[in-house]
């Protein structure tokens, strides 16, 4: 199981390569919805990570694909010129578990 990126922005990109997780840079809604079915079919990725403003834009979409499957997790992470920090990934636990961390 592996994680995988979609974001908007190089420089998050390389830094995500530099850890080990790859993925892909897209430029619009239309490559991120297209970036998104292809992670979701592929059963070796566990969670996929999404930039705010793309995980915004396929919010209709991510939505549709967590009612009809359990994984992958897909997660919203910061911007690189975010304003805060975001817990999306507590609130995603706190919604679905019911778990407060």
């Amino acid at each position: 199981m592996k994680l995988y990126l979609i974001c908007d922005n190089g420089d998050t990109a390389v830094g995500m390569r530099l850890a080990g997780v790859e993925g892909v840079v897209v430029s619009d809604e239309a490559s991120a919805a297209e970036a998104l079915e292809a992670a979701v079919k592929d059963e070796e990725i566990a969670v996929v990570l999404m930039n705010q403003s793309l995980y915004s834009a396929c919010d209709s979409l991510i939505k549709s694909f967590r009612k009809a499957h359990t994984t992958p997790l897909i997660i919203e992470i910061p911007d690189k010129n975010s304003q805060s920090a975001g817990n999306s990934l507590a609130k995603y636990i706190r919604e679905t578990v019911g778990i407060s961390i």
